[in-house]
């Protein structure tokens, strides 16, 4: 498999055609070598990092989409008779067991101390890891009780905040087209929300 996907991306580089299909094919390949063997540096020159990065947010962000919706199904569903906060605790338990597996597979706990990592930033993790719980238990307290894509919608408009937030406290600039994007995503919601 690995010489199979370094080999493509080397005869890509050899040719040097840059249609959509090379394009498409260097990232996923980059993707699947970069989590499962480790990076190369020589398939992956500087000019293409950057490409592969604004290839790969988008993708992950689109794969996010989708398994948010699909947790408003089956949270929905999965909620007609159990309580919303053992549903949500139980959750949480098979996230964590889920991703403790995935970070073993992916190497991540390789060098890993509690010291190696600042102390900024344990807090940061630790109350991020507190608003995320209590952001799931008001998400499915409200799926309990309500429509999902009533739900759904009003949740959303968590980027109206995030946008705001991230121009406070992380120094992000945002133009006329945020500006507007957030306006219709506010009124998106609020006909959603409608009966």
């Amino acid at each position: 498999m690995h010489r199979f996907l370094t080999t493509g991306i080397r005869e890509i580089k050899r040719k040097q055609k840059t249609n959509k299909f090379s394009d498409y094919y260097f990232n996923i390949t980059y993707f699947l070598i970069s989590r499962r063997f480790g990076r190369d540096p020589d398939l992956f020159p500087k000019e293409r990092r950057g490409y592969i990065l604004t290839f790969m947010w988008f993708l992950y962000a689109f794969l996010s989409a989708i398994c948010a919706a699909l947790v408003a199904i089956l949270g929905k569903l999965g909620l007609k008779g159990v309580d919303s906060t053992l549903a949500t605790t139980i959750r949480s338990l098979v996230m964590a067991g889920f991703l403790v597996v995935t970070s073993f597979f992916l190497n991540k706990f390789e060098g890993f101390t509690f010291t190696s990592i600042k102390s900024k930033d344990w807090i940061l993790i630790v109350l991020a890891g507190i608003v995320g719980a209590l952001s799931w238990l008001f998400y499915f307290f409200a799926l309990k009780i309500g429509l999902a894509t009533k739900v759904v919608a009003i949740d959303r408009l968590s980027i109206i905040l995030v946008v705001l937030l991230s121009a406070l406290f992380l120094g992000e600039t945002f133009g006329w087209k945020t500006a507007l994007g957030a306006v219709l995503m506010v009124g998106g919601a609020i006909l959603i929300s409608l009966k």
